[in-house]
Parts: C-alpha cells; structure tokens; sequence
C-alpha cells in the first residue's frame, strides 16, 4: 500500500494524515459457483508524513518484518482518508491531488472473466470537472480583470472549448447527460450567483446548434438535475460534449452587487464546470 499527496508543501512541514480501513472486505471464491466471501478483520490505521526535503510528492513507505499495514485484506473494502486542516498549515487551494496505491495479488479464471465480462453495460457514465481557477486560467484572469477586456469581446463574458481529447478514448456515441456549474464560494459566504447565459455551440449531422438559457445558483449550484437550471439548459444534454461555452455573469446579485465585485473580493474562490457523460464501450474479447 503507497500514498502519495500531491501538493505545495514545504519540504520541511510535511503532512499529518490518517488512512484506515473498516476491516470489513470482500473477495470472490471459486468452486461449482463463484460468490463473494466476507473476510472480517480488525480495523486498522496507519499515520503519514512527508519523507525530509520532499518536492510535493510524499510517499509511505514501511520497513518491517511484520506483516505491512491492511495485508491480506480484501481489496474491495472501504477506506476513509484524513488530513484535517487543524494539523495541516498549508494552503489546500494548492493541493492537486491525492493517490493511493494498491498491490494485490488473484487467481485467474476464465470461467469468472466470461461471467462478470456478459453482465458489465455496454455503456458507461461518468463525470469530467472544469476548474476555471486550474485548468481554464485565461477565462479566470478575465472574470477578475474585466477592465482590460477590449472589443468585441465583452467583459465578464468568457469561452472555452471543450474537445474530444477531453474525455476517454474508445468510447463511442459520447452524449451530455448532465451539466453542472458549481460556484466556490469563499468559506462563510452565502450568496447566490445569476448566470445571465450559457451557451453551447456544437455541431451534428443537422447543422450548427446553439442552446442556451439563464439560472440561478442555489447553495453556489445550478444544475440540470435540479429545477434552477434544469428548464432551460436540458436542451444541451443528449448531444455531443465536443464544442464552444460561453458564460456570460452580467446579472447583479441579490444584494445589489456587480458580479466584478464578487470577483475582485475574491469571494469566489473557483468554478467547477462539470460535465456527466455516457458512452458506448469496446466489446470485450472472447
């Protein structure tokens, strides 16, 4: 078991986490009829730090004769990671990612890989996240600098162009279930942002296409799932996730304010774009 925490941390502060498992797992067993078997242990916990004079990587790693920490446990099991901020003085803006690595050892069979193979879906669904603050930084630097915006560009009105390299390869017919604009409001904050429009330019076998439709957050949250965005943005689901974004943020907030302000105050700390995506999977090989 590795774990590794990607982030801007001083070499010489390292991190204080937790990563525990319940005990409790599950592994499949073989015979006349393949099944799950529970395999029950005590919980277990290890404690992490940074190795010295760390760059952002940070990895456990154990020396011991004993047996390593959660060996011969089953890997389908639950885990729980804790790094609280009260133990941790670094900015969790700047942390990028967390990885947790599992060495495992199974028995092949081909009879079970033909059986979990015919039940799997053709079609799978999954979520690819947009932050503006990390990955479309140019759109960011132009919501908080609306004055250096020049014609016939039109302050804080952004665009970005969602790509076919954007989402797993070898999944064909790629539709948008859902979308989802998440505002990331500063810790303690509680207004609402207006979208004044988002607009999605794509184009199928009928031509150029370009719905669109305004909403409003509700706890920093538009979304197709939920009545707020729902109404006018559905027309953008069902359709190719590959094309133009606009979001255009004019409409004042409830309070009187300009949208710039709330940028300029840095009271919006980012903007998750997400899109839920389906798609159609390669068949498996006999």
């Amino acid at each position: 078991m590795r774990v590794s925490v990607i982030a801007l941390i001083p070499s010489t502060q390292g991190i204080h986490a937790t990563l525990a498992t319940t005990g409790a797992s599950r592994a499949v067993i073989g015979g006349d009829v393949f099944q799950e078997a529970v395999v029950r242990r005590d919980p277990e916990m290890v404690a992490l730090t940074s190795p010295r004079d760390a760059t952002g990587l940070f990895e456990l790693q154990q020396q011991s004769e004993m047996l390593f920490p959660f060996e011969g446990l089953g890997v389908d099991t639950t885990w729980e990671f804790r790094m609280p901020k009260a133990s941790n003085p670094f900015d969790y803006k700047t942390l990028a990612d967390v990885l947790i690595t599992i060495e495992y050892t199974a028995l092949h069979s081909s009879n079970y890989y033909q059986q979990v193979t015919q039940t799997l879906k053709p079609r799978v669904s999954a979520d690819r996240a947009f932050s503006f603050r990390h990955e479309l930084s140019d759109q960011w630097y132009d919501l908080h600098h609306p004055d250096l915006i020049q014609a016939p560009n039109v302050p804080m009105t952004v665009k970005w162009k969602t790509r076919r390299e954007d989402f797993p390869p070898n999944l064909e017919s790629l539709n948008i279930d859902q979308i989802v604009l998440y505002f990331v409001r500063k810790e303690g904050k509680t207004f609402e942002v207006p979208v004044t429009k988002l607009q999605f330019t794509f184009t199928d076998k009928t031509g150029e296409h370009k719905p669109k439709g305004a909403a409003t957050s509700i706890d920093g949250v538009i979304s197709t799932r939920r009545g707020n965005g729902g109404t006018c943005w559905i027309p953008m689901t069902g359709n190719t996730p590959v094309g133009e974004w606009e979001l255009a943020l004019l409409t004042p907030l409830k309070d009187g304010r300009k949208p710039e302000e709330v940028f300029k105050n840095e009271e919006i700390e980012d903007i998750l774009f997400v899109i839920t995506y389906s798609g159609r999977t390669p068949q498996w090989s006999a």
